[in-house]
Formats: structure tokens, C-alpha cells, sequence
């Protein structure tokens, strides 16, 4: 997940919702981006600032399946 602001409904809410939502996902620690671990949420999510020389900046946040996960995909045809 990925966007190019610094709101933090946006941002950590949606990852905490995300998760909460679909228990059948995990959040990733992205281990390059830890010095940034967002303050606002205990799951892995990064706030990067365009001061720090990453680009233009944004906020991100990875997840993934559980192993074994047979839920329902997200999508449908």
C-alpha cells in the first residue's frame, strides 16, 4: 500500500483497518525501511519525507497472504 500523503487516516488508518478487515493478511516488516517506522501505528508502515533524499516522499506499507490462507480472494471477475 502506498499513497503520497502524510494524513494519517489515510495512511495508518487504512493499514489498521486493512488488517483488522482482512485477518488473513500480515503486515511486512521492510527491513531498508525501518530508521522511518511510522509513529502512528505499531504495524510495519514508513513515513518517508522528501528532506531524507528518497524521492519525492509518501508513505508505504507491504503485506502479504498468510501462509496456508484459504479465505477468499480480494478479487473478483
Amino acid at each position: 500500500y502506498m499513497t503520497c500523503t502524510y494524513a494519517v487516516e489515510e495512511n495508518e488508518g487504512v493499514v489498521e483497518w486493512f488488517l483488522e478487515k482482512f485477518p488473513h493478511f500480515l503486515s511486512v516488516p521492510v527491513s531498508l525501511l525501518e530508521r522511518y517506522q511510522s509513529q502512528f501505528t505499531a504495524a510495519p508502515a514508513y513515513r518517508v519525507f522528501p528532506d531524507l533524499g528518497l524521492g519525492a516522499g509518501g508513505f508505504t506499507a507491504l503485506f502479504k497472504r498468510a501462509e496456508g490462507d484459504t479465505a477468499p480472494s480480494l478479487c473478483t471477475e
